[in-house]
């Protein structure tokens, strides 16, 4: 996961604005608010990655709330709203106020009927797994792709 994330870290532009958004059993924030892809900002990502450790449970519904959040509020450096998630899991949901697939469906539909974020999806586990199946309807009902990270 580590690796696949430094790997988007890397390929911001400068013109980019990010957050990173990590969870297991609860939601953290890499920064306050959306920030620039500038160097310094990317250090502290790659910090941030560095630091995250596998624990507990798979809060995807949390997370996507929280990521979504970023869509509705301008950040102070980014002179927009976040227009695109790309969300990187190596589970199915298990922790969180929501973890069955229908309703993690239909409430980011419900959410994102007025947003219009794009939802990209990268998963890393098996593909015929039901965490593979949620993100291949999250990416598709959300104009996004999905994508299978090849195994390490």
């Amino acid at each position: 996961m580590k690796t696949e994330l430094l790997r988007v870290i890397k390929n911001l532009g400068e013109e980019d604005h990010f957050q990173i958004i990590a969870f297991s059993s609860h939601v953290r924030c890499a920064f306050p608010k959306l920030v620039a892809a500038s160097k310094d900002n990317k250090k502290a990502a790659e910090r941030f990655v560095a630091s995250l450790k596998a624990l507990g449970g798979t809060a995807l519904w949390d997370a996507l709330e929280q990521a979504l959040g970023f869509a509705g509020v301008r950040g102070a450096d980014a002179g927009r709203d976040a227009d695109t998630i790309f969300l990187l899991t190596d589970g199915e949901p298990t922790a969180g106020a929501i973890v069955e697939p229908g309703p993690i469906l239909q409430a980011v539909n419900d959410l994102n009927q007025a947003l219009r974020v794009q939802v990209h999806t990268i998963f890393v586990g098996p593909e015929d797994s039901a965490g593979a199946q949620l993100l291949t309807e999250l990416a598709r009902e959300n104009r996004g792709e999905y994508r299978r990270a090849a195994d390490k």
